[in-house]
């Protein structure tokens, strides 16, 4: 078992206290994940947190890739110029694959915070007019019990392959791998935020920056602003134009 999970569910859940630990940030997003305890920080941390490993540093508004970034990177681009990527004997909804993806993503964008923490699962017919979903410690128990036992969050991705959405797409491998990938990259971001969000009270959500600091920043808004960013960050690193976030439920950006 994961020591972090391990530590989650016996020693360090949030208590009802409302005193989220602090997270100390540094420039060069160097920072050590054991500060990082799960189920106990609030949104703004949290969003914090992203912005210096995403931007460590900017120049001209470009950002300047950490020596870690720029390993993953490379991994990412020696994984996607493979041939089993264009093979047709090959399935892309190779659990596998997708784990290599999902570590690759987990170093670039979270520093290796998920790293253990995720079950990735391939399904043919999921909520209808969506690409995956996920599931973490936020959602109701009805719906944690789809969690598998050592895990804290679980990432299911439609199977474009077997759903009569993906037949009637007719398209290419590249094309579905990228949007794998995309959907894959939202729900970490959605799995970040509810593996390390506090577990407090509705006094706590009410009167503390986690669900609405004041009523002036909405919890949507932090992990949309996340993933706005990310989108820059994936142009910057991998020359990809993707969609990340959910513009439609975001109508100030």
């Amino acid at each position: 078992m994961d020591f972090r999970f391990n530590q989650w569910k016996h020693e360090s859940s949030a208590t009802g206290d409302y005193n989220h630990p602090d997270i100390e940030l540094h420039a060069n997003s160097r920072m050590d994940f054991s500060q990082l305890i799960l189920s106990s920080h609030t949104h703004t941390q949290l969003t914090g947190v992203l912005q210096k490993i995403i931007f460590p540093q900017r120049v001209a508004n470009l950002m300047i890739p950490t020596p870690r970034q720029k390993d993953a990177v490379k991994v990412f681009h020696v994984i996607t110029e493979s041939n089993d990527i264009d093979n047709e004997q090959t399935p892309l909804e190779n659990l596998e694959l997708v784990m290599q993806f999902f570590n690759v993503f987990d170093d670039m964008f979270f520093n290796g915070a998920l790293h253990g923490l995720c079950d990735i699962k391939f399904a043919p017919d999921v909520f209808q007019l969506t690409w995956g979903f996920s599931v973490n410690p936020t959602h109701e128990k009805k719906y944690r019990k789809k969690i598998p036992d050592d895990f804290a969050a679980v990432i299911v991705l439609r199977n474009l392959t077997e759903s009569p959405l993906g037949n009637s797409l007719a398209w290419s491998r590249r094309k579905m791998l990228k949007q794998y990938l995309m959907e894959l990259l939202h729900e970490m971001f959605h799995c970040f935020f509810g593996i390390y969000l506090c577990q407090c009270n509705d006094e706590c959500r009410g009167n503390c920056d986690n669900r609405g600091n004041c009523k002036e920043i909405k919890e949507e808004k932090c992990e949309l602003c996340a993933e706005v960013g990310a989108e820059k960050a994936v142009w910057q690193l991998l020359g990809e134009n993707w969609v990340l976030s959910r513009y439609y439920k975001f109508p100030d950006s």
